[in-house]
């Protein structure tokens, strides 16, 4: 059977899922592999999920087109449950207030 050389597969490009460009910067072998996004964006992975475009960005534009989840130590889930058990409080208050008050 025929094996492809490992520098071969760099600088592979191929578009995921969401349509963002992804190159093979560092190949060594198909179950570690370093992708980077046209965002500049590096991030290790295997060489069968490259393929099947399973790759995304923090970087894609995925909430309502305009703005993306990021990386880092942002808590997303902490921030949503946050404001809407803040935003229940506040109903109840307003409700216990209009009707039970």
């Amino acid at each position: 059977m025929f094996k492809i050389k490992r520098t071969d597969r760099i600088g592979e490009t191929k578009i995921n899922k969401w349509d963002n460009i992804m190159t093979i910067v560092e190949y060594i072998n198909s179950h570690d592999i370093n992708v980077e996004f046209e965002s500049g964006y590096e991030t290790k992975t295997t060489y069968d999920y490259f393929k099947k475009g399973n790759i995304k960005s923090p970087y894609y534009k995925s909430v309502l087109n305009k703005g993306f989840i990021g990386e880092g130590q942002y808590q997303v889930m902490e921030f949503i449950l946050k404001n809407i058990l803040i935003g229940s409080i506040c109903l109840i208050d307003v409700m216990m207030k209009r009707y039970i008050l």
